[in-house]
């Protein structure tokens, strides 16, 4: 019993302590923010992330109104920081976790964000964040993906991985691609294209609906190189079944040789 109180005491003290530290960051973003000194801000991006990800693991623990201004704030110095997606994929978070509906301000962020990062239908985005659904963790993974805002990958893969540790719920067949897109390597502004939100995770990989013959070949090259390196003779075959389809021309005919040659010794 004595130890049930004590780490009841400690958790509650622990997360004043932390929302006490949010509320600093937010006031300290505000103050450099003002200050437009950019390298400043450059350098406190990497620590206010490091808060951003401790945020997101337990978003229902805090202040909203703390955490409201630190992402607001966030948002900004990417901004100043000219990195346009990362300040959208800040305010994404506050929308999508602490919705401001009192304000306008929000709004105004996205709209910039997504005109610096060349990116189109803001409202739409806003509208998406805004969806009243219980799992805000798959509204705004879904949202950054099918808006293909991929320079945010690093970002959005730590908070994927914050969403698995909190939920025994499986994950959604589009958020099973995206993660073995990102284990055999597919670069971020490929696989944001390639990820279908209609195929079953058991056929996406070799049946992609929708899936130009470039990034097939993509998909196939890699997911081979990969299953080569783990050693799954099973898989592999499958590949080169597949990639036998798609093997035109002496260069593609070359690499299907050169997995069948491999394949050989697994």
């Amino acid at each position: 019993m004595k130890n049930a109180i004590f780490f009841l005491f400690f958790t509650v003290i622990a997360t004043f302590g932390f929302a006490q530290n949010i509320k600093s960051e937010a006031e300290y973003l505000y103050l450099i923010n003002v200050q437009k000194n950019t390298e400043i801000i450059k350098d406190n991006l990497r620590n206010a992330e490091i808060t951003a990800e401790k945020i997101i693991q337990e978003p229902d623990s805090f202040n909203k109104t703390n955490e409201i201004k630190f992402f607001q704030q966030l948002a900004e110095s990417y901004l100043t920081a000219k990195q346009a997606e990362r300040a959208l994929y800040s305010i994404a978070r506050q929308i999508c976790f602490f919705p401001d509906e009192s304000s306008d301000y929000s709004q105004s962020i996205i709209n910039l964000s997504c005109e610096k990062a060349s990116i189109k239908d803001a409202k739409e985005i806003y509208e998406k964040l805004l969806t009243p659904r219980s799992n805000k963790y798959e509204i705004l993974f879904k949202t950054v993906i099918s808006s293909k805002i991929h320079n945010v990958d690093d970002l959005l893969l730590k908070d994927i991985s914050a969403y698995k540790k909190k939920t025994n719920k499986p994950l959604p067949d589009w958020l099973k691609q995206y993660e073995f897109y990102t284990k055999i390597g597919i670069t971020p502004n490929t696989k944001f294209d390639m990820i279908s939100f209609k195929e079953k995770s058991e056929t996406f990989l070799f049946s992609h609906e929708g899936l130009s013959l470039k990034n097939k070949r993509i998909l196939l090259a890699k997911s081979a190189d990969y299953f080569i390196d783990i050693k799954n003779k099973e898989m592999e075959a499958k590949c080169l079944t597949e990639y036998k389809k798609t093997k035109k021309g002496l260069y593609h005919s070359f690499l299907y040789a050169l997995y069948k040659f491999n394949y050989l010794f697994l």
